[in-house]
């Protein structure tokens, strides 16, 4: 599914869940599941999610600096063991085109942003900042790097996301902070074992995709789906109010 589905539809399905099992609902609970509704995308290089965390703009310029400072200092390597510069100006050209077909703009993106977030972690151990808050960071800057549709969709991944937020919630007691936000990180999985690539569940244990349906995103069908369970769980919610 799309990225503002899967984000509206853990928002919503958590905030039923909290009224349907009377859980202590907060602005922070919310943001959180909010937030891990859509986590998952971000292993994916061009998905939403990461657009809007680092702008396609913004990974275009670091692109093309790291391609324009590896040219230099590939050129001023060659001309300290060589004197030849029409020969150092070829090899350069020829390493830096070799360099750009692997290290594509996404890429780069990806490893700022997990550099970025490795940097958030960092800050928050400085500072002595709950070591349960601290290692799930570190866990979210491994997202970025992994293949999509890896680990980070799989049953694995909701049990330590689990037990990260049990910890958070225990040490910093805040209610009902692990079932709201592995709710709302399931959610985006339960999402995407509709689609026709569907989820590794079993994954790093196996590499086999489980899907349900055979919806591909962006078709009619997938959009109509997305749009009928928003509503419905926009009904169910308005149901507890009536």
């Amino acid at each position: 599914m799309k990225s503002k589905s899967h984000l509206i539809i853990g928002t919503l399905s958590s905030l039923e869940l909290s009224l349907a099992m009377g859980l202590n609902l907060t602005p922070i609970t919310l943001s959180v599941a909010a937030f891990l509704s859509v986590a998952p995308d971000i292993d994916e290089a061009n998905s939403n999610v990461l657009n809007a965390l680092v702008s396609k703009k913004t990974t275009k310029r670091i692109h093309s600096f790291l391609i324009y400072s590896l040219l230099i200092f590939s050129f001023y390597l060659y001309m300290k063991t060589s004197s030849n510069i029409y020969i150092g100006i070829i090899i350069s050209f020829i390493f830096i085109s070799i360099v750009e077909k692997k290290v594509t703009a996404n890429k780069v993106r990806s490893i700022v942003l997990s550099l970025l977030i490795i940097f958030i972690g960092f800050i928050m151990l400085f500072y002595k900042l709950n070591i349960g808050i601290v290692v799930l960071t570190f866990l979210i800057a491994s997202f970025p790097i992994m293949s999509h549709r890896s680990f980070t969709h799989s049953l694995s991944m909701i049990f330590l996301i689990y037990l990260l937020l049990s910890y958070i919630e225990n040490t910093l007691k805040i209610a009902d902070l692990s079932i709201i936000g592995t709710f709302a990180y399931s959610s985006h999985l339960m999402c995407d074992i509709i689609t026709k690539r569907g989820v590794p569940l079993f994954y790093p244990f196996s590499k086999k995709y489980f899907s349900i349906a055979n919806l591909r995103v962006g078709s009619f069908m997938c959009n109509f789906i997305e749009i009928l369970l928003i509503f419905l769980l926009f009904l169910s919610i308005l149901f507890h109010f009536a």
